[in-house]
Order: structure tokens, then sequence, then C-alpha cells
């Protein structure tokens, strides 16, 4: 076997072990190639193919109904944060843009045009 080969299937049993995704592509970028460096037009890679193959059929572990639960529960906490992040980014806007036109007013001498005309009644 080449060195090039040994390097690929080293990738594989680095990616079996950490339990990542395996196909074609993530191999080859594992062992520091290109997307598309395994060929499965070249005889040289029929080995590889298949053992990738069986790697990625025996990689694949059918998730829980709880451990759907789970993640969907992370997310939705995730999100919660990421709006109340949001949420007070805005207030802080809006005191900001306050405190600017009291700062406005108080160098215009308290004499400020509104932009809007007042409705008649």
């Amino acid at each position: 076997m080449s060195q090039k080969h040994q390097e690929y299937f080293d990738a594989l049993r680095r990616l079996q072990s950490r339990g990542a995704k395996i196909n074609q592509n993530t191999v080859a970028l594992e062992a520091g190639r290109s997307k598309g460096s395994i060929k499965p037009s070249r005889d040289s890679f029929k080995t590889l193919i298949a053992a990738i193959e069986e790697a990625s059929k025996g990689n694949k572990k059918e998730l829980t109904l709880q451990d759907k639960l789970d993640r969907c529960v992370e997310k939705l906490v995730a999100m919660k944060a990421s709006r109340d992040a949001g949420l007070a980014r805005e207030i802080n806007l809006i005191r900001q843009v306050f405190e600017q036109e009291k700062e406005l007013v108080a160098l215009r001498g308290g004499r400020v045009v509104p932009i809007r005309r007042a409705k008649e009644a």
C-alpha cells in the first residue's frame, strides 16, 4: 500500500474514532487532500472506497426521541438567549437616541422645531 493510501486509511480511522460523518469527501479532507481526490474510476481506490462505505454504514446511529427532544430544547434555549440579547441591544439604542434628543434640545436652547406639523382639529 502506498504512503498516500495509508494517509487516507489513517484519516478514516481518525474520523471513526471521533464519530464524525464519514464519506469520500470527509476522508479526503481529513487526509489533507482536496475534496474530490478519491475517485471511484481509479482502481487503486477500490479498497479505500469499500472501507469508507462500510464505515459509513456502521457510523449511522438512530437518535431516540429523548435525544431529539434534548436537541430541540438546546436550540430553543439558544434562540431565547439570542432574542434576549437582541432586545437588550434595541433597548440600549432607544435609550441612546432619547439621550441624544435631550442633548439636542439643550443645545438648541429648548427651541426644537418638530418635523411633523401638529394636526389641526
